[in-house]
């Protein structure tokens, strides 16, 4: 065939198609929601977990630590990094402090808050980083008492000096101590966490201390991780039983790739998405298959004839590739569109809205990924064509020619086409109960209180500097003053400051109960009035009084989880030993019990905690309890506490103008920033289960309609010879719902073993209940089986009003 009847064809079959499109659109916009979703998550994925870390030789950047630590916190005791001195196995060795802390920048404007990281000069240099602009640090700067000096991130250079190279070299104060700026990051500098500076750290003194710091490492070239982990065990042991410094019970240490340590914190997260998404992309496959294939049979008259007339196999297929090439300019011209869509929702609502992805807060489509969005859709057609192009082979071709009909579907295509079906309702139900397990968690945990009211509840977090407020008395100071002018405010009705937030980790510090048992408990300093201001409630005794107690003999307030677990309920009178360094050990009894506050998440164990009164804190325990902890202020007012937000950051600039405020919002909204994962990933994947509940929908109903035009004929017969409308329209539906059925059963078992995954990396969930695990898979069957009731009834009722006739005459519509 010469390439000009090969273009005549296709136009022709091209204007067929667009002057009644309504086929092209329903199966091209089918495909384009693969597409499109798949397409995005995969640019997700590449961007988050796939792509290469932006450092020379990546792959023998490794971080050493314990064997059981959980990633992204491997961390080693500061004392012990100098074991890993002078290994063999790596070229070089940088450390850093466990997790960035919030800091208080003034640049000459009004104060602002970034969070820095302690690094040592051989972190960076280990990395391999290229810098944007300016050096690392000095050796001398990594001392102790050297030059003060900081570096700052690609993102804080461009917000604080709009990127300008004459940054470098300008003083900027960090929470009040000047720093001179010696470096910029390049804006590809990834870590677990999000980073706005680099400060320098020093471990001097650190071998007597409890400092803990990220060891990071690159292995010489030919050093397998495995090799390294040996070493750095067998290293790390021998110190340790040289200098006395060994545990209760035996440790072991290995080392881990720095990219894996990264992404471990949501890895499983975006591989879940990821592979709905392909579930997604699979379900449009069949769904196209059986739109072409309806299409097909459809047309298998004029196929036929064209055989029978010696074209070849090519010209026969020509109108049914020519759809099949619009199907997929439509699909991905579409999809396209949807990718560009979820991505800016993905960006905004899961990547800069959340903790989650450290320094990455932007993904974008790669060649990469457009190329893998292009090869899926690709995939999808050339599976639609190849089954109906079998549908049209020359033994079907024969078989319509000399039955004289117009559509017929063999014993082989059928079993095809219900295959299909039931792979369709399989993976549609497996989607619904993923997201349903996701939506139902997520409802489910967010009507549960964390322990305190906060509707009229307003939180002010800062972190006062250490050199403007060095001490105990300082804060106490500060505490004093601003509590009094936010009391002061009209329709506030209680404030008092605490420790650190509310939600979220506390101080951890070891006690001693009255026999000797050692354990460990959060301890939060607290005011007198900071359980009104919070709405927690008092269960048991009182709170401590003014005056009562002192920093050596104190009066404390335990949780009921606390009392529970240490104290066998009776808690009151109960006296803790808690050591303070520099000094003797702090007595303190217990006189009130507080209820339960969920300080992660609603729906976990709470951990035991107990408020200190402030009057008590041990200075030592203070200067400790403030590394890395934001203090929080805890205002009650009347009415919408955003309608104090205003009022509120006036106090609080004109009492302390050169602290930044941390955020100044309703403890609601807090609330909600810690559910805004979940919540992501609720409307991520219900998405997904609402568009495989269609696409199973649209793929049954197509099914079930060619089923229903390939036995036309014995409708009609049926009809003849008396079968009653409803008979047959009941021998449709039962024929489609088994379809259905059987496929809804096999997703039912799958989707078992897939909540174990979903539980396993779902913030704060669990799935352990029978009756919960039966009531959402009952749900989920019974939308999947109502989804397929509707997509069986149009078709059923044209069978079931098929007229006598046509047992007479075929060609009867």
């Amino acid at each position: 065939m010469n390439a000009g009847v090969l273009l005549r064809e296709l136009w022709q079959s091209w204007r067929a198609s667009l002057r009644r499109p309504g086929f092209v659109l329903l199966a091209g916009l089918t495909l384009a929601l693969g597409i499109g979703l798949c397409t995005a998550t995969f640019v997700l994925l590449d961007g988050v977990v796939l792509k290469s870390l932006p450092y020379p030789a990546s792959k023998q950047l490794v971080v050493a630590g314990p064997v059981d630590a959980t990633a992204p916190w491997i961390e080693l005791p500061a004392r012990r990094v100098a074991a890993l001195r002078g290994l063999q196995v790596v070229q070089s060795i940088g450390f850093s402090a466990g997790w960035s802390h919030a800091v208080n920048l003034a640049a000459g404007g009004e104060p602002l808050m970034a969070d820095a990281l302690p690094v040592d000069r051989g972190y960076l240099a280990t990395l391999g980083v290229t810098m944007a602009l300016g050096r690392n640090f000095t050796a001398a700067e990594s001392t102790a008492h050297g030059p003060t000096a900081v570096i700052l991130g690609h993102g804080l250079w461009q917000r604080l000096y709009a990127g300008r190279p004459d940054a470098l070299g300008k003083t900027l104060d960090v929470d009040g101590v000047p720093r001179t700026i010696v470096g910029v990051l390049p804006a590809s500098f990834r870590m677990p966490m999000r980073v706005g500076l680099l400060v320098p750290i020093s471990l001097h003194g650190a071998e007597t201390s409890d400092t803990y710091v990220t060891v990071l490492a690159r292995l010489r070239p030919g050093v397998t991780r495995a090799a390294a982990s040996a070493a750095v065990d067998v290293r790390i042991n021998a110190w340790m039983h040289r200098h006395g410094d060994m545990s209760e019970q035996p440790e072991h240490f290995s080392v881990r790739s720095l990219a894996s340590n990264i992404v471990s914190q949501y890895r499983q997260v975006v591989d879940l998405v990821f592979f709905c998404a392909l579930a997604l992309l699979m379900l449009a496959g069949v769904n196209i298959t059986n739109l072409v294939t309806l299409r097909a049979i459809g047309q298998s008259h004029a196929y036929a004839t064209r055989q029978a007339l010696g074209a070849t196999g090519l010209r026969t297929a020509l109108p049914l590739l020519a759809e099949c090439v619009l199907i997929l300019a439509v699909g991905i011209a579409v999809g396209c569109g949807i990718a560009v869509l979820v991505l800016r929702w993905i960006n905004v609502h899961l990547i800069e809205h959340t903790f989650w992805f450290g320094t990455v807060t932007h993904v974008a489509p790669t060649p990469r990924s457009l190329g893998f969005g292009l090869l899926a859709g690709l995939l999808a057609m050339v599976l639609a064509m190849t089954i109906a192009f079998w549908r049209m082979r020359g033994e079907a071709a024969i078989r319509v020619l000399v039955t004289g009909t117009r559509a017929g579907q063999g014993p082989a295509a059928g079993r095809v086409s219900r295959v299909l079906v039931v792979v369709q309702a399989m993976l549609a139900t497996l989607l619904l109960v993923v997201a349903l397990s996701f939506v139902g968690r997520e409802h489910k945990l967010y009507g549960v209180r964390f322990g305190f009211d906060t509707a009229h509840v307003l939180d002010l977090s800062f972190s006062p500097p250490v050199a403007l407020y060095p001490g105990g008395r300082e804060l106490r100071v500060l505490d004093a003053s601003l509590l009094a002018r936010l009391r002061a405010l009209p329709g506030v009705e209680a404030a008092d400051s605490m420790s650190n937030s509310p939600i979220g980790n506390g101080f951890w510090q070891p006690f001693v109960d009255a026999k000797g048992n050692k354990d460990w408990a959060a301890y939060v300093a607290v005011g007198p009035d900071l359980f009104h201001a919070l709405g927690l409630a008092l269960l048991q005794g009182r709170m401590p009084t003014a005056g009562e107690g002192s920093a050596v003999q104190g009066t404390v307030v335990v949780n009921a989880a606390f009392a529970h677990k240490y104290l066998r309920g009776h808690a009151l009178g109960a006296t803790l030993s808690v050591a303070v360094p520099g000094q003797a050990a702090q007595s303190l009894q217990v006189v009130g019990v507080a209820a339960n506050l969920w300080r992660n998440m609603p729906g976990g164990p709470s951990p035991p905690v107990v408020y200190v009164p402030w009057a008590q804190m041990p200075e030592a325990l203070v200067k400790t309890m403030r590394h890395g902890n934001p203090q929080s202020v805890i205002v009650r007012v009347q009415g919408d506490p955003a309608a104090y937000v205003k009022a509120a950051r006036a106090v609080f600039h004109d009492v302390a103008p050169q602290v930044a405020l941390f955020h100044a919002w309703p403890l609601s909204r807090r609330l909600d920033e810690i559910y805004a994962p979940n919540q992501a990933l609720s409307v991520v994947t219900g998405t997904m289960a609402l568009a495989a509940l269609l696409l199973a929908a649209i793929g049954l109903y197509a099914v079930v309609s060619v089923a229903v035009a390939a036995r036309r004929h014995e409708w009609g017969v049926r009809a003849a010879i008396g079968a009653a409308p409803i008979a047959l329209l009941r021998r449709v539906l039962r024929s489609g719902l088994l379809q259905v059925a059987t496929g809804v059963g096999l997703g039912a078992l799958l989707s078992v073993a897939s909540l174990r995954v979903v539980a396993a990396i779902h913030i704060g969930a669990t799935y352990g209940s029978g009756a919960e695990l039966l009531g959402l898979l009952a749900g989920s069957v019974t939308l999947m089986l109502l989804a397929g009731l509707v997509a069986c009834l149009p078709p059923a009722w044209r069978a079931a009003r098929t007229s006598p006739t046509v047992s007479l005459n075929e060609s009867a519509d």
